[in-house]
């Protein structure tokens, strides 16, 4: 079994503060060091566990972050290798997750989609994912927050934050001809989401499959800084998840 972590990449003007993250090229190459040193050495509970960087194209990265992309690409971890693809920035992390998979769809069996910001703290965490999938009728797992729970047709997860395996992708992309996000959002801001928040995740649960967070009764699906991301902090006051679990993330610093 080989499986893979999706980063997506952005070394430009962000929302900062405003969501526990980065807010600029400088301060994203920091974070993002930091979750690459991090996969080094974190157990991740699989055997062979490759790191893709898709990097959506900024006008204002800098030099050092092109050196150090470079510097990392086809570089070996204990796990497996670091490949780096540069795209440009269309459907934002969506977009690049699609796009990821249209390039590397046949070589991994599960797959695992995550922004620059967040690192994983919580040790043999593929191995947990890969475990809930033991359950059938499971489509996406999600390690955040489920935007609208109650309408299956717009339920989806924030950010494609989660993991999904070949098999369902490969139907989604029959379905749909690819991974789907949005190829027309109205805006122009750093993410160009537009629906693809929606799109990306709410076609499992057009498919006839579950999209939910982890089962696993160790872990809650918050970042061990929850209070600084509002969103984490709404759903928090909704779920009321036992806090002494453990947290499965970090975002930001």
């Amino acid at each position: 079994m080989k499986v893979c972590k999706v980063y997506c990449t952005y070394f430009g003007i962000r929302r900062g503060a405003a969501s526990a993250g980065p807010g600029n090229d400088s301060e994203v190459l920091s974070v993002f060091k930091k979750n690459i040193d991090n996969d080094k050495v974190l157990d991740c509970g699989v055997d062979n566990m490759d790191i893709i960087v898709m990097n959506n194209h900024s006008d204002t990265i800098s030099k050092k972050s092109v050196d150090y992309l470079n510097s990392i690409n086809g570089t070996e971890t204990k796990y497996g290798k670091i490949i780096v693809v540069n795209r440009e920035n269309k459907g934002g992390s969506l977009g690049a997750y699609s796009e990821a998979f249209d390039i590397f769809e046949d070589e991994y069996d599960y797959w695992f989609f995550i922004e620059d910001d967040l690192r994983m703290t919580y040790s043999r965490y593929y191995e947990m994912m890969i475990n809930e999938f033991s359950d059938d009728k499971l489509g996406f797992l999600s390690l955040t927050l489920i935007n609208d729970e109650n309408n299956i047709n717009r339920r989806h997860v924030s950010g494609g934050f989660g993991c999904t395996k070949k098999e369902i992708l490969k139907e989604v992309k029959e379905k749909y001809g690819k991974l789907p996000y949005d190829l027309n959002p109205m805006s122009n801001s750093y993410g160009r989401f537009g629906q693809s928040e929606m799109y990306f995740t709410n076609c499992y649960v057009q498919m006839g499959y579950d999209v939910r967070i982890p089962n696993n009764r160790d872990i809650i699906p918050l970042a061990d800084n929850w209070k600084s991301f509002p969103p984490h902090v709404m759903w928090q006051n909704r779920k009321k998840f036992d806090l002494n679990k453990n947290f499965l993330y970090h975002i930001g610093e």
